[in-house]
């Protein structure tokens, strides 16, 4: 897989080799026990046999770092409802929803406090390793040691601004002030905004301090803001509606695939050093809605837990249940997640300072 900043100048990737180095090394040797485990529990199935032991009659918790009503709830529940069917010994699946401090709170929650035993999995925001890796205060995690199981989706965010408003274009953002709602600097909800507001000379005011995903999306259906930030698949499934109003730009890596005609963030950005920041930014997307584990889970339970996760993303029920609520689906392994993770937590130091600068972070 190519890494998405090797274009960047060598004067900001001085320093870099030995992160890179050093991170594809935790790579290699993760997949390599993983490689390892799920062959002996292969050719052994009192291994088997344990793990269906230990979660039987066990009710798994599922922590959730989006707002109720969110895509994160949703796609938790769905997953909850079906994957349970895959794990040996048949565990309950609770989501638990733990809002908060651009999912910070869950993030730390699960790093240091949730069991350790695979009783406990999360779906962490998607901004989790970048916010990490910004040096935001507060963060209590390693996103380079958590246990990635699966990723559901991408998640492509869409810039979204009032139809007749007082600014429809980014043109006429940068001369006409908009109110942005957001829940908190580091946020998929909030870092958007800052970005346009950095690279492009827009004038968004943010408004921090809405609950949950869903937080700013309703103030903008009341009219207390003008703009807001949300994935497409949340807009699809739960807000249809704001397909009626104007979206300026898409922010990820890649555009969507079904709105191939609303702009990528990252192709209006020309400077070279600004586009490297952006480019930092917009690759959350790809990690997107993620199934972590805590660290220092037993790994025939991690290995367990990937197998059940890669099994439900094929279950036909499952898919038949996503396409009824017209979800998005783009999944990955555990291993494919990791890798991500790792390649994004090795980006030069130089990006990621100008990054934090960009993001509105301090």
């Amino acid at each position: 897989m190519r890494h998405p900043f090797e274009h960047v100048t060598r004067s900001l990737c001085r320093g870099s080799g030995k992160r890179a180095t050093a991170a594809a090394e935790r790579w290699r040797r993760r997949a390599l026990f993983v490689a390892v485990a799920a062959m002996s529990a292969a050719g052994a199935p009192c291994l088997a046999d344990g793990v269906a032991g230990f979660y039987k009659g066990r009710t798994i918790e599922v922590y959730v770092a989006g707002g109720a009503g969110g895509g994160y709830d949703l796609y938790a529940r769905v997953l909850s409802e079906f994957m349970t069917a895959h794990i040996p010994g048949s565990p309950a699946m609770v989501p638990r929803i733990m809002s908060g401090s651009g999912g910070v709170k869950a993030a730390n929650y699960v790093y240091n406090v949730a069991p350790k035993d695979g009783s406990a999995i999360a779906l962490l925001l998607s901004s989790q390793p970048t916010t990490e890796a910004i040096g935001r205060a507060g963060v209590k995690y390693k996103s380079a040691n958590l246990s990635w199981i699966g990723r559901i989706v991408d998640i492509v965010s869409a810039v979204t601004v009032k139809r007749h408003g007082p600014a429809t274009t980014v043109e006429e953002l940068k001369k006409t002030e908009l109110v942005a709602g957001a829940t908190g600097p580091g946020s998929t909800t909030h870092m958007p905004f800052a970005m346009m507001n950095w690279a492009l000379g827009t004038r968004f005011r943010i408004v921090n301090g809405y609950k949950g995903s869903a937080g700013p999306a309703l103030a903008f259906d009341r009219g207390e803001v003008q703009a807001a930030s949300a994935p497409w698949d949340t807009i699809v499934t739960r807000r249809p509606h704001l397909l009626k109003e104007i979206q300026l730009v898409q922010v990820a890596l890649e555009k969507n695939r079904a709105h191939p005609n609303v702009p990528l963030l990252l192709d209006l950005v020309t400077d070279p050093e600004k586009k490297a920041a952006v480019t930092f930014l917009s690759a959350q997307a790809s990690i997107g809605r993620t199934v972590s584990a805590p660290p220092r889970v037993p790994e025939e339970r991690v290995v367990a837990l990937r197998k059940a996760f890669d099994a439900t993303m094929k279950d036909r029920k499952f898919i038949a249940a996503v396409k009824q609520r017209r979800m998005d689906l783009a999944p990955l392994n555990g291993e494919q997640v990791e890798k991500l993770v790792l390649e994004h937590l090795s980006t030069p130091g130089g990006i990621v300072r100008i990054a934090k600068e960009a993001a509105g972070m301090k």
